[in-house]
């Protein structure tokens, strides 16, 4: 379709146009107790704020191990829940993943890897689903329920939400290169050029 096509493309280069004026606004992410994945040093962080039930977030995932692999050394990944909290189910999930990374940053982020593979059985089965996930992924599952229903979870994703509110961002996917915005599920070859772009304003 040529329309959606053109639209495509003004929408992708009205984000690319966006990155001169990102890379002069430093984002303050917090960091605090946060879950690395990659080289804790490495020049480029993404931010991830993503809905585990949510199927564009599922394609941008997908995306983001590929070139997290590609980059290896130069990319560290951070990942922030923005539930969908008109989805009971959604806001649930991410309160698991939360007390996930909380527990145990490794196991946390396989467990992150399995909810994002077994959305569509979490949608059939609910709680079940992501629990049988978590004893599979070797976290302590009576500390994770306690975790996931406790203030401490609440208030990382509240904080999380507002940060992402801060920097105008509504909806999920979206992604921080470092200070570049990336909306939505985007081509790899896109969020690669934000990459490109982050390392070559760090040198």
């Amino acid at each position: 379709n040529l329309m959606q096509d053109a639209a495509e493309e003004r929408r992708v280069k009205s984000m690319t146009d966006n990155w001169d004026k990102d890379a002069k606004e430093p984002k303050q992410i917090n960091f605090t107790g946060r879950a690395i994945e990659g080289d804790k040093n490495a020049p480029v962080t993404i931010v991830a704020y993503s809905d585990y039930l949510c199927p564009y977030c599922r394609m941008a995932e997908a995306n983001l191990v590929q070139l997290a692999e590609k980059y290896k050394g130069k990319v560290r990944i951070i990942f922030k829940s923005l539930p969908n909290e008109s989805k009971p189910l959604s806001v649930a999930v991410a309160k698991y993943g939360t007390a996930g990374f909380m527990q145990d940053a490794e196991k946390g982020w396989k467990f992150h890897d399995a909810l994002f593979a077994d959305a569509d059985q979490i949608e059939r089965n609910g709680d079940n689903a992501v629990k049988a996930l978590a004893v599979k992924c070797g976290l302590d599952l009576k500390r994770l329920t306690a975790d996931a229903a406790g203030t401490k979870v609440q208030e990382r994703l509240a904080a999380d939400e507002a940060e992402a509110e801060s920097f105008g961002i509504r909806g999920t996917p979206y992604f921080l290169v470092n200070d570049l915005l990336v909306r939505g599920a985007v081509p790899k070859e896109m969020f690669e050029e934000a990459i490109l772009k982050a390392l070559a304003l760090k040198e």
